[in-house]
């Protein structure tokens, strides 16, 4: 990315969120992450998404490559079914989701595992067994009801300026005008009670979303294969979602105001001749032993 950002390639339609992000705000985005073992996406997400530590109380208990589950007498590798459990697993350990931990603010989950409790909710595994079939199925979900909230909060804050103008006058009322000031302290309290029936239409406060797509494809056909990287791969898909995210927070006049924040749970190597464990291990296995693994 900081490559493209600097050098030649200068074709407007090919990642211009990401380029713009490396340009103007290069300070904010860091080259590395640190891992103390191998990682998988089932094991930070939920640390990313949640704020749970790995192990001791409300920890996410969810192991790694290295970490196994001796109570159970087992190993957890989470490829295929065993990611299905991770719900399960998150509420046994008593696990808090962002949106138990942000409670008292208006929230929206757009296609995130553990979800739990957030105001409004676009299910991620939904998403999943859609997606492929039906491509942004989640994206455009997702976008449509930022957009309608986008509208309302528009007109949330011309409100909010009216009542603190109204407000401002009530406080300018000399105290023996009795008639003006209770007209005036009506018309405030019935403009708080229409506020606060909008208020939850509005831009949430808080806002989660994830995109699996660069990862998901990316663990079948490499980072660098043309199904991620080309103009019509899987990065400027995201692009392209981030920055329709990103103008839609603009249109509902709160961008300025919002604090933005991008992760995400685990790099890929370009292992090309192996990118498929469950075929590199278990497809040679099955001819070694003369068995058929199901």
């Amino acid at each position: 990315m900081k490559h493209l950002a600097e050098h030649e390639y200068k074709d407007p339609n090919y990642l211009p969120f990401f380029k713009q992000l490396y340009l103007n705000h290069r300070d904010s985005i860091t080259q590395v992450g640190i891992s103390s073992t191998p990682t998988i996406s089932v094991r930070n997400l939920p640390i990313i998404k949640t704020g749970a530590k790995v192990s001791g109380e409300r920890g996410t208990g969810i192991p790694n490559f290295h970490f196994v589950d001796r109570e159970d007498d087992r190993a957890y590798y989470f490829f295929g079914n065993d990611a299905l459990q991770l719900d399960r697993l998150m509420e046994s350990q008593g696990v808090q989701t962002m949106f138990d931990r942000l409670a008292y603010l208006n929230t929206l989950n757009c296609n995130g595992q553990y979800d739990w409790n957030a105001h409004t909710t676009y299910d991620g595994l939904v998403n999943l067994g859609f997606g492929e079939a039906q491509r942004d199925y989640g994206e455009k979900r997702c976008l449509r009801e930022l957009t309608e909230r986008a509208k309302v909060e528009v007109k949330l804050r011309h409100f909010r300026q009216e009542l603190i103008d109204d407000i401002q006058g009530y406080q300018g009322i000399f105290f023996l005008d009795i008639a003006t000031k209770l007209t005036k302290k009506w018309k405030i309290e019935k403009a708080i009670a229409e506020l606060a029936s909008m208020d939850g239409e509005g831009m949430p406060d808080f806002t989660l979303i994830y995109n699996p797509w660069p990862d998901h494809f990316a663990h079948f056909t490499g980072p660098f294969s043309d199904e991620i990287i080309m103009p019509t791969g899987e990065l400027n898909r995201l692009d392209h979602w981030l920055a329709k995210t990103e103008q839609v927070y603009k249109e509902a006049g709160i961008y300025e105001q919002t604090l933005w924040g991008m992760a995400g749970d685990h790099g890929l190597t370009p292992i090309f001749y192996a990118l498929n464990p469950e075929k590199r291990v278990f497809e040679a296995l099955s001819k070694e032993q003369g068995l058929r693994l199901w």
